[in-house]
C-alpha cells in the first residue's frame, strides 16, 4: 500500500487527507517519486478508483501533492495515463508532469487549500513554479473555503482574453450574463477593471465545473470562478459586491497593471483612406449651399455620379454641412465635409462601400441600413433605433469631448457582421437588438439596455452597464495579434558645427540625443548600450519614454548608460525596444564622435612681407589690410577680433596653419586676438594678443635743415658754410622716422629721427 505520510495519515493527530481504506488499495508510486502515488485501479469500486476510472476516460491524469515531503522539489507524474493538460496550483487533479519548487515550512494540514493553493492564510510562503509553468484555469478542484487575500497573477502569464478592460472602474447594475454558455470556455467575457469594481444585483460570471459541467463551490456553498474572471491593477480603490454568491469574487484576483491603447482618430482615418483610395486620385468639389439636395430626384442630378468598388468617387463637399434626402441609394463614395455636419433627412438610406467624413461637425445617420460603411465624425455620431450596419463598419468620433450613441444593431451576430466603434470621448451603447463589435473609448462607455453583445469593449475611463451586463465575448471583434515590431529613430539634438550651425557628420560637442519609440501596442521594455555592451548588460531607459513616443538622452543619461564619464572620441549608441506582444525591434545603431575640445591658436605673427617697420619683427606695417598667420587645430575655423570686433577669418588647412588677410585697418594700434571653431563647434581663444601698428601716412617733410655748429666753419656757425667733406645736418621730422639726404637725387646720409622727431 502507498505511504500513509504521504495523505498526511500517520500524523500526530492523524487528520487524514485521505480515507485509509482507500490508501490500502493503492500501491507505491513506481516511478520511485515521493510526491506521488499511483492508485490502483483494479481495487475494486471504492470511491477514489471510480474516481480514477471517470478521469482516465475524460482524458485526465491524476497527481497529488502535499506539503510535508523532505526533497526540495515535487514531481506532480501524468503516468500511468499519458495525456498531455496542464497542471495548475489550483488543482489536485493534474495533468503534464510539472516540476516546481517546494519552501519547506511548518504547516497545519488543516490549513491546506487545494482551490488556493500557496496563497491560503495557513501557508507561510508561495510555491514557486519553472518559467514554463503555464496555469489552466477550469481545472478540476476539491470544494474548500477560498483564502482571505488577493490572488496576484503570475507576472510571465500571459495576458488574458478580457471583454471588459478598463483603466478605471467597471459598475454593473442590475444583474446579466457574463458566462456565454457556460460549457463554452472561450466565450467566458472576462473583466479587467484597474481600478475597482461594484455589481449590484445577481450577475451571471463564468465559474469553474465538474467534468459533468456542474458548477464547483466552496465548502460555504459559494460558486468558485474561473481564473481571471474579474480582475483588478495592483492599486484598485474600489471594491463593491452587494449579494455576492461567488467565493472568489472579494477580495479580488490582482493582476499586472494594464495600459488600454485606443488607436488615434487620424490614424484611422488616414488608414482607411490610403486603403480605399488609389494613388493619383482626384477629387471632386461639392458646394452644398450652392446646390441644395432636397430630394433623391436632387441627389442623382446634382451630386457627383458615384465611382466603382475598387475606386470610389472621392467627394469634397463645401459651404456648410451635408444633407443627405430619402429615399436613396449611394455607393462607392468617399465624401468629406469640410466644415459642417452630415444629417439624413427622411427615411429608406441604403449605402454600400461609403466612407463619410466631416471635419468640422456631427454625423446624424439617422435609420441608415450600410454594408460597409465607414464613418469619421470629429465631433459626435447619432443614429436611431433603425440603423443597421452589415459586414465592415468602422464609427469613430475625434473630439474628447464628443461621443458615439449606438442606437441601431449590426443584421447578425455572426462573424460576417464585425463592428468597430472608437470615440476619443464617449460612447453610449443602446443596441436596439443584439449586436457583433468592437468598441473602444477614450472616455466611459455606457451600456444602457439588456441587448447582448458579442464582443468586447474597452475603455479608459469607466465602463458602466445599466441594465444588466450581457456580454459575450468572440475572438473575431478582438484587435488582431500585434505582430509589428516596434520602431526606433534618433539622433543628434546639435550635429554641431562651426557658427552654431548643423551639418550631418555626427561629429559634436553635445552629445544630446531625442528620438521615439513607436508601436501598435504598449512598449514595455526599451534598454540602451555602448559600443561593445552585452545585451544581456543593457540599460533601462524605458522611464526616458514620454507617453507619446518621443525620448531625449543628455549627457547625465548617456554617462549612465556608459557607466562612466563619456569621453572625447567615436561611439555607438544600441538601442531595443518590446512590446506587450513580444514583439522585439530591431536594433538601433547610432555612431558619433564626441569631441569637446579643441586647442587655442597660437604663434600670431605678421607675415615678414607685411611688417614694414625697423626690422620684421617690429609688428609694424605701412599695409592697411595685412596678413597675420599663425596656428590652430587642422580644419578649425579662425577668426581675428581686435577689441571683440571681427577683422577677418579663414580656415585652417590640414595641418593647422593659417593666414588671414584682415579687413581695412585705419592707421593706429591693434590687439588682435584669434578664435578657432572647430568641426564639432568647440571654442578657444589664443592667449596672448598680437599688437600690431597699421601706419599708411607718409610722414612730414624734414624742417630746419641745417649744418651743425661743428661743422659750419664759415663766418658764422649758420652761414651754412662749411670746410668738412662730410658736414653733419640737423633738423626737424616725424618721431623715428628714417630721414634721407639727397644730392641730386643721389643718397648722401640717412638717420633715425629721435623720439622728439629731431
Amino acid at each position: 500500500m502507498a505511504s500513509i505520510d504521504i495523505f498526511g495519515n500517520g500524523t500526530s493527530n492523524n487528520e487524514e487527507l485521505v480515507d485509509s481504506s482507500i490508501l490500502d488499495n493503492s500501491e507505491e508510486d513506481i516511478y520511485g517519486l515521493n510526491a506521488a502515488v499511483i492508485v490502483n485501479k483494479n481495487a475494486g469500486t471504492e470511491p477514489l478508483a471510480a474516481e480514477i476510472e471517470r478521469l482516465q476516460s475524460e482524458n485526465l491524469n491524476i497527481a497529488y501533492n502535499t506539503d510535508n515531503i523532505g526533497d526540495d522539489t515535487v514531481n506532480s507524474v501524468s503516468s500511468p495515463f499519458s495525456y498531455n493538460q496542464i497542471f495548475t496550483p489550483n488543482q489536485l487533479f493534474g495533468q503534464q508532469v510539472t516540476d516546481f519548487k517546494k519552501i519547506n515550512t511548518d504547516l497545519d494540514k488543516t490549513s491546506i487549500d487545494f482551490i488556493t493553493g500557496s496563497n491560503n492564510p495557513g501557508l507561510v510562503s508561495n510555491i514557486e513554479f519553472d518559467s514554463n509553468f503555464n496555469s489552466d484555469s477550469n481545472s478540476l478542484i476539491i470544494e474548500n473555503d477560498i483564502a482571505a487575500s488577493p490572488i496576484p497573477m503570475s507576472s510571465a502569464a500571459p495576458t488574458p482574453k478580457y471583454a471588459i478592460r478598463t483603466e478605471k472602474q467597471v459598475r454593473i447594475n442590475n444583474g446579466g450574463d457574463l458566462d456565454g454558455n457556460p460549457l463554452d470556455l472561450n466565450d467566458d467575457a472576462l473583466i479587467y477593471a484597474a481600478k475597482g469594481f461594484t455589481i449590484n444585483g445577481n450577475i451571471t460570471l463564468p465559474v469553474q465545473r465538474d467534468g459533468n459541467g456542474n458548477p464547483l463551490t466552496n465548502n460555504s456553498g459559494k460558486l468558485l470562478l474561473v481564473n481571471n474572471a474579474v480582475t483588478v491593477a495592483p492599486n484598485y480603490t474600489t471594491i463593491n459586491a452587494n449579494n455576492n454568491q461567488y467565493a472568489n469574487l472579494v477580495p479580488p484576483q490582482v493582476v499586472s497593471e494594464q495600459v488600454i491603447d485606443i488607436p488615434a482618430y487620424a490614424d484611422l482615418k488616414q488608414q482607411t483612406l490610403d486603403s480605399v483610395i488609389a494613388p493619383g486620385t482626384q477629387s471632386v468639389t461639392f458646394n452644398s449651399s450652392q446646390n441644395p439636395l432636397n430630394n433623391s430626384q436632387d441627389w442623382n442630378n446634382k451630386f457627383p455620379a458615384p465611382g466603382t468598388e475598387s475606386n470610389p468617387r472621392v467627394v469634397r463637399v463645401t459651404g456648410g454641412g451635408l444633407n443627405i434626402p430619402g429615399n436613396i441609394n449611394i455607393s462607392n463614395y468617399v465624401i468629406t465635409v469640410e466644415n459642417g455636419d452630415i444629417n439624413f433627412n427622411g427615411s429608406n438610406h441604403n449605402f454600400n462601400n461609403v466612407v463619410l467624413i466631416t471635419n468640422n461637425g456631427n454625423i446624424n445617420l439617422s435609420g441608415v441600413q450600410a454594408t460597409n460603411l465607414s464613418v469619421f465624425a470629429s465631433r459626435s455620431i447619432n443614429m436611431n433605433s433603425t440603423a443597421r450596419f452589415a459586414s465592415s463598419t468602422m464609427l469613430a468620433s475625434g473630439s474628447n469631448s464628443g461621443s458615439i450613441n449606438f442606437n441601431g444593431a449590426t443584421t447578425s451576430t455572426n462573424d460576417s457582421d464585425n463592428l468597430r466603434v472608437v470615440s476619443a470621448g464617449r460612447i453610449t451603447f443602446n443596441a436596439a437588438l443584439n449586436s457583433r463589435g468592437l468598441f473602444e473609448s477614450v472616455g466611459d462607455f455606457t451600456f444602457n439596455n439588456n441587448s447582448t453583445l458579442y464582443g468586447t469593449i474597452a475603455a479608459k475611463g469607466n465602463i458602466t452597464f445599466n441594465n444588466g451586463a450581457n456580454v459575450i465575448y468572440t475572438n473575431d471583434t478582438t484587435e488582431e495579434v500585434d505582430t509589428e515590431q516596434p520602431v526606433i529613430t534618433a539622433a543628434l539634438v546639435n550635429d554641431t558645427a562651426p557658427n552654431n550651425t548643423t551639418n550631418t557628420d555626427r561629429i559634436t560637442s553635445d552629445p544630446t540625443i531625442n528620438g521615439t519609440v513607436t508601436d501598435n501596442g504598449e512598449i514595455v521594455e526599451f534598454t540602451a548600450g555602448f559600443d561593445d555592451t552585452d545585451i544581456a548588460a543593457y540599460v533601462n531607459v524605458l522611464p526616458q519614454r514620454s507617453a507619446n513616443g518621443n525620448f531625449s538622452f543628455d549627457r547625465a543619461t548617456l554617462e549612465s548608460i556608459y557607466g562612466n564619464i563619456l569621453p572625447d572620441g567615436n561611439h555607438t549608441l544600441h538601442l531595443l525596444s518590446k512590446d506587450a506582444s513580444g514583439n522585439v525591434s530591431n536594433s538601433f545603431d547610432l555612431t558619433f564622435t564626441l569631441d569637446t575640445v579643441t586647442p587655442a591658436p597660437a604663434d600670431l605673427d605678421l607675415t615678414a612681407t607685411n611688417d614694414s617697420g625697423v626690422d620684421n619683427s617690429d609688428n609694424i606695417t605701412n599695409n592697411s589690410t595685412p596678413t597675420i598667420t599663425g596656428n590652430a587645430e587642422a580644419l578649425s575655423k579662425v577668426e581675428l577680433l581686435n577689441n571683440g570686433v571681427k577683422i577677418g577669418e579663414a580656415e585652417a588647412d590640414s595641418n593647422g596653419n593659417w593666414q588671414i588677410t584682415t579687413n581695412n585697418l585705419a592707421d593706429g594700434n591693434y590687439s588682435i586676438t584669434a578664435i578657432a571653431t572647430d568641426i564639432a563647434g568647440n571654442q578657444n581663444q589664443s592667449d596672448v594678443p598680437l599688437s600690431i601698428t597699421v601706419d599708411t601716412a607718409a610722414p612730414l617733410s624734414p624742417i630746419n635743415l641745417k649744418l651743425s655748429p661743428d661743422s659750419d666753419s664759415g663766418i658764422s656757425n649758420s652761414d651754412n658754410i662749411t670746410n668738412n667733406n662730410s658736414p653733419t645736418i640737423t633738423g626737424n621730422a616725424e618721431p623715428l622716422a628714417t630721414v634721407r639726404l639727397l644730392q641730386n637725387g643721389e643718397l648722401v646720409g640717412e638717420t633715425t629721427a629721435t623720439s622728439d622727431g629731431s
